[in-house]
């Protein structure tokens, strides 16, 4: 919900029998409040943001899975404004007190094919009266495929967003990528990519779009 690359604390335990569980604390979701601007309770702000999640990695002869689950929890600091500007009270704007969301993930290996797909859930942290218990869903899927030097792999994702008027708004992507090692430590990258967008308004809405991504990258380590 906006802090990942704030200031926090992070621990993770040690593997045992391939479990891993990993915990983080974030005082503020915003730079000006953990860097010398602390201006109070900001209006739609998060503050005490606790995560939690667990892994799990293990081999089964030729099959290789990974688990996860995780769960962040954050505290709203004020509720937000109305259209015409003044601040209201939680009881006629209905913002969530403490917005959470929830993760999932898996992958499956064999052979050289990897199987893997995730779904994240999150409160909006902005909930009116005619859009109470408003959600963002995401999830996505991919299969690759990998040998010697080379690898290739296809996706596809989806995000849903739930709006004040009860319709959801879509965004759908699907990508095709492949990898090749030229030697140690460099790598070349394609991926082509398609996405659509759908605003789910009434009307017909300038806001649709369709695009179609070309990326072409090199990567080196050392």
């Amino acid at each position: 919900l906006g802090d990942e690359d704030n200031l926090k604390v992070i621990y993770f335990t040690p593997s045992f029998n391939g479990i891993k569980v990993g915990a983080s604390y974030s005082p503020g979701d915003s730079a000006t409040e953990q860097y010398g601007g602390n201006g109070g309770n900001a209006v739609a702000g998060l503050q005490n943001n606790a995560a939690v999640a667990a892994e799990y990695v293990g081999s089964f002869g030729d099959v290789n899975i990974r688990l996860m689950a995780g769960m962040e929890q954050y505290v709203l600091e004020n509720c937000t404004t109305n259209v015409t500007g003044g601040t209201t009270t939680e009881a006629t704007q209905q913002c969530e007190n403490n917005p959470t969301s929830e993760q999932l993930g898996a992958s499956i290996g064999f052979d050289k094919f990897t199987l893997a797909g995730g779904m994240l859930t999150t409160e909006q942290v902005t909930q009116t009266t005619t859009g109470a218990g408003r959600e963002r869903e995401d999830w996505d899927v991919g299969l690759s495929y990998a040998s010697g030097n080379y690898s290739v792999g296809a996706i596809v994702g989806v995000a849903e967003v739930d709006q004040e008027d009860g319709s959801t708004d879509t965004l759908e992507q699907y990508e095709v990528n492949a990898t090749y090692v030229l030697g140690p430590g460099i790598d070349i990258q394609a991926s082509i990519r398609n996405g659509e967008f759908n605003d789910a308004t009434g009307a017909p809405s300038t806001s649709d779009n369709d695009f179609t991504e070309v990326l072409i990258g090199t990567s080196l380590s050392f």
